[in-house]
């Protein structure tokens, strides 16, 4: 009987619901992180002297990757 009414105290003083006072704040952060984009690049093909080539350009920055014209 003894076993009986401790294991009920022991159940009894688990389910105790106990109240948590929590304090509302309101936290802000100015963070200036500039993420880089991914640049876009595509292949642009050009005919010269009857023979294809192809140069790669960069529409994020309006501009020319590389040098030359490359056979294909």
């Amino acid at each position: 009987m003894k076993k009986i009414m401790i294991m009920l105290v022991l159940i009894a003083s688990m389910n105790i619901v106990t109240p948590v006072l929590a304090n509302e704040t309101e936290v802000t952060a100015n963070i200036d992180v500039t993420m880089p984009c991914q640049e876009k690049l595509v292949w642009k093909y050009k005919v010269i002297n009857g023979k294809l080539y192809r140069r790669l350009w960069n529409q994020t920055l309006n501009k020319w990757v590389g040098d030359h014209w490359i056979p294909c």
